[in-house]
């Protein structure tokens, strides 16, 4: 899972793991939802997030982040349900992910992003406006069929969230992605 050039950050013997949701209602790409799988990297440019599978649900935000930025995206189906201070996530049959709102504002890191599609190391760097808020815990994965789920299983997934966080309003914008060499 670790591409070359690019180094986990762990705490302890465990690495830094995300799942990161969005619900995208209004965006230059049209309206669309995508489940980010991320690792915290140290890689030739510093730290950032390495992005080792974005699925996505439209095919218009398949093509462009593939083509423009070589995010690994690919089209699956994706359920986002928000009811009260609860959003509940379905991807596919891989894996359901439950969050609670947080509570405590925090500041919005911006890392540059990591992505390895067909050999291709890149980097990209974006900005965002929006405020976080996060809690201890406040995050329950539930693992079902198919090669991701057995690869998250590898990880030792599920385990009790660290910690987790959300965003009501979240707005970015990125940069064109760059090669980087090892």
């Amino acid at each position: 899972m670790e591409p070359t050039g690019l180094g986990v950050v762990r705490l302890g013997s465990r690495a830094l793991f995300t799942i990161a949701v969005a619900d995208y209602e209004d965006t230059d790409l049209g309206a669309y939802q995508e489940v980010g799988l991320i690792f915290l990297v140290t890689g030739p440019k510093g730290r950032g997030i390495y992005v080792h599978h974005l699925p996505v649900n439209q095919e218009f935000t398949l093509a462009a982040g593939r083509e423009i930025w070589g995010y690994p995206k690919f089209l699956t189906e994706i359920s986002v349900e928000t009811r009260g201070a609860t959003m509940r996530c379905s991807l596919g049959d891989t894996l359901e992910l439950t969050v609670r709102r947080g509570v405590v504002p925090t500041p919005l890191p911006t890392p540059p992003t990591y992505t390895a599609l067909d050999g291709v190391l890149r980097l990209t760097r974006f900005r965002s406006r929006g405020v976080a808020r996060a809690r201890p815990g406040g995050a329950r994965v539930t693992l079902g069929s198919g090669p991701i789920a057995d690869e998250l299983r590898s990880l030792g997934l599920p385990k009790g969230a660290l910690a987790s966080s959300s965003m009501a309003h979240f707005r970015a914008s990125f940069g064109p992605a760059a090669r980087v060499s090892a």
